[in-house]
């Protein structure tokens, strides 16, 4: 494979279904852990198209920008790869969602995934009916399952 030859702007990528949902990952140095988010939003079960839109915010771990090339190599449909300079946590999932919003007016929701947390595999599907079913919400926040400790977070409620 020519991997090497391709500059970021080569593996962004424009889906072919038009996504109902973004899921944006924002990026810095958690590239031992990237693969299994990536592959928790690749193995969703929902009755719409998912776009995942990972923003490499300058993080200096070449295996950062090797995971997310290799992805977006492989699914050019479903994963978009961006890369800037740092600019810190809010400013890449801003770039994240204003590239989803500007390319993908179909976008409904856009869920914010940590590169170090994973989702179930029903999460979007529960989230959009979830929104759906109260349409006055304007946000989800779910549960957490941290990696590597025995605690998990209860966050449910009204």
């Amino acid at each position: 494979m020519q991997h090497a030859l391709l500059r970021p702007e080569d593996v962004q990528s424009t889906p072919v279904q038009t996504p109902r949902l973004a899921v944006v990952v924002p990026i810095y140095r958690h590239s031992v852990l990237l693969a299994e988010a990536i592959e928790s939003v690749l193995a969703q079960r929902a009755g719409f198209p998912i776009q995942l839109v990972l923003v490499n915010d300058g993080c200096p771990h070449r295996e950062t920008d090797l995971v997310c090339r290799e992805y977006a190599l492989s699914y050019p449909e479903r994963i978009t790869y961006l890369r800037k300079p740092n600019g810190g946590l809010s400013d890449a999932r801003n770039h994240g969602i204003r590239h989803a919003l500007a390319t993908w007016p179909s976008v409904e929701a856009i869920y914010m995934l940590d590169a170090d947390n994973r989702l179930r595999p029903d999460a979007m599907a529960n989230a959009m009916a979830a929104l759906e079913q109260y349409p006055d919400a304007g946000w989800i926040y779910p549960n957490i399952d941290m990696f590597g400790l025995s605690w998990a977070g209860d966050y449910g409620g009204d």
